[in-house]
């Protein structure tokens, strides 16, 4: 049978307060993370670097480019109006097209 020390008062109470102490600390860096998960380090952070994201980006927000609307094709401009999920009348003309894709870019 092989020997075993006991464990003194002293000793016990110091393990009780040491793990109670790290249980704590565990406690409340969770607590603080979970509140505030742009504080994680990037150590705990998931790297996932997923296109859902980017779909997420790319479904609500369409991106004027700094041409001029009044330049854009009737086909460029249907496709925008298409990505802002409206449809442009029946029989609409370019400068109707173009006066909708405005209003919507400002808006």
């Amino acid at each position: 049978m092989a020997y075993l020390p006991t464990l003194t008062p002293q000793r016990r109470r110091t393990l009780g307060v040491a793990a109670a102490s790290a249980v704590v600390i565990v406690g409340a860096t969770t607590l603080f993370f979970k509140t505030f998960p742009h504080l994680t380090p990037s150590v705990f952070k998931k790297s996932t670097k997923s296109s859902d994201d980017d779909d997420e980006i790319s479904e609500s927000t369409f991106i004027v480019p700094k041409t001029d609307v009044d330049d854009w094709s009737e086909e460029e401009l249907k496709a925008f109006l298409k990505q802002v999920k409206v449809t442009p009348p029946e029989g609409a003309s370019i400068s109707d097209l173009v006066a909708l894709a405005k209003s919507l870019a400002s808006a």
